[in-house]
């Protein structure tokens, strides 16, 4: 099951950091110079990343089974789709999914390994099934 809670009023008021997505036609040149690719897809995404205890209650929400929070970045809570992609600077993307995509086989192996131990110092765990190594 995938919970999705409407947070438009919760975004309408919340402030924001700054994090400028990668425009499209910038993505399209870099993937154009890239001979390799791999992705890393975090394991059920925004879930392993907390949330600050005091932005809990912000995202409370009630069922008929009672009143709840989230301990963790929720889908469409204000932040969750900014804090993954300041992570991975080589090929960002506005996803839970990691791209690496860089010209030279060197570059694109120190690239992952920097990616890995950063998700790693940050506690993150990325999928082994949803990995895809040096797609050229």
């Amino acid at each position: 099951m995938r919970l999705c809670n409407d947070f438009r009023k919760l975004n309408q008021v919340s402030e924001f950091d700054s994090y400028n997505f990668p425009r499209v036609d910038d993505l399209v040149e870099r993937l154009g110079r890239a001979r390799f690719i791999s992705t890393l897809d975090l394991t059920k995404g925004y879930w392993q990343v907390a949330q600050a205890p005091e932005a809990r209650p912000k995202t409370a929400f009630s069922t008929a089974n009672g009143h709840w929070q989230y301990r963790v970045l929720s889908f469409g809570a204000p932040q969750s789709a900014r804090n993954v992609p300041a992570v991975n600077g080589h090929c960002p993307a506005p996803t839970s999914s990691l791209r690496s995509c860089l010209p030279t086989w060197s570059d694109h192996l120190f690239h992952l390994g920097e990616v890995l131990k950063e998700l790693r110092k940050v506690g993150l765990t990325a999928n082994p099934k949803r990995m895809h190594w040096k797609k050229n």
